[in-house]
């Protein structure tokens, strides 16, 4: 299944290259590049965003996770000093 869709982004970024042909300048700060072709510099730029968008969405992702194993180690010990507490004879 996953092969067919990789197969299929492949065949539709081959399509919308071939009909996007046209050679523009790209000019980046002042840096000009080789003329590439638009479609290309249009498949590239949508896949850096996807990848800068992943990574940036992956940020509280990690977060959690870190509050998660925080709140994790508190209940730990919690749990300890409840078993030392039952543990223990009463006072009188």
């Amino acid at each position: 299944m996953l092969l067919a869709v990789v197969c299929l982004f492949l065949v539709v970024g081959f399509v919308f290259h071939s009909s996007n042909a046209v050679e523009v300048p790209l000019n980046l700060f002042g840096i000009t590049f080789v003329p590439t072709g638009l479609g290309l510099l249009l498949l590239l730029f949508f896949f850096a965003g996807g990848l800068f968008g992943f990574f940036v969405s992956l940020l509280p992702y990690f977060g959690a996770k870190k509050q998660v194993l925080l709140l994790n180690r508190k209940v730990s010990g919690y749990e300890k000093e409840i078993a030392k507490l039952r543990t223990a004879p009463l006072r009188t």
